[in-house]
């Protein structure tokens, strides 16, 4: 159980930067928009559009990243609480409607 337990405190601190990722996903597009503008407008060459657009897609995949590895965390948890998984509770293929869980 320490093991688990060990684990999953390790993987609390990725939903305390939430937010920080947030902001800098934020950031990343209005710095884009604006380096677009001033590349269409003339102001900018196409060198400072590319970087952008570049830290702009690494920024959008972070709270993807984050969230995996939160669901990576959820599981360690789960079995040190008692709990456990089973093939019935998955939603099968075709079903009307999926379970919200």
């Amino acid at each position: 159980m320490y093991v688990q337990f060990n684990k999953t405190c390790g993987a609390l601190p990725y939903a305390a930067s939430m937010k920080r990722q947030e902001r800098a996903v934020t950031s990343s597009k209005d710095s884009l928009q604006l380096f677009t503008i001033h590349y269409r407008c003339g102001v900018d060459t196409c060198l400072q559009v590319t970087p952008a657009e570049a830290t702009e897609l690494l920024n959008a995949r972070i709270p993807i990243d984050t969230l995996r590895r939160r669901m990576d965390a959820s599981v360690p948890l789960g079995n040190a609480l008692g709990g456990g998984w089973d093939i019935s509770d998955a939603p099968t293929l075709g079903a009307g409607r999926v379970k919200d869980y």
